[in-house]
């Protein structure tokens, strides 16, 4: 589940924060014998958006740092010789992007 919650200004101008939460346990083998752990992650946008020409925004992502697996394989058995594959989520981190209109 992801959202935001952002105040907007007439101006353009905008800010708030922003979520991602997987509020339950995921099993990476078909016999459910190990799990990733559920997670939550903060994050704050600011930017401005206008009709024409330049928008942009800055994103900081994961503000807390949290170690998280983003997804991972699913495998027959993860306890016996096929062994878990998880893929680690991206740790704390900014991103920015920018749009012209005409």
């Amino acid at each position: 589940i992801r959202g935001e919650l952002l105040w907007e200004h007439a101006a353009g101008w905008y800010a708030g924060p922003t979520f991602e939460w997987v509020p339950v346990k995921s099993y990476v083998d078909h016999r459910n014998t190990l799990s990733a752990d559920p997670y939550a992650l903060v994050g704050f946008k600011f930017g401005r958006r206008q009709e024409q020409g330049l928008s942009w925004f800055v994103e900081a992502r994961n503000l807390t740092d949290e170690r998280y697996a983003a997804t991972h394989d699913v495998v027959d058995d993860a306890l016996g010789a096929d062994g878990p594959r998880f893929l680690p989520g991206d740790g704390r981190s900014v991103y920015g992007g920018i749009e012209w209109r005409w």
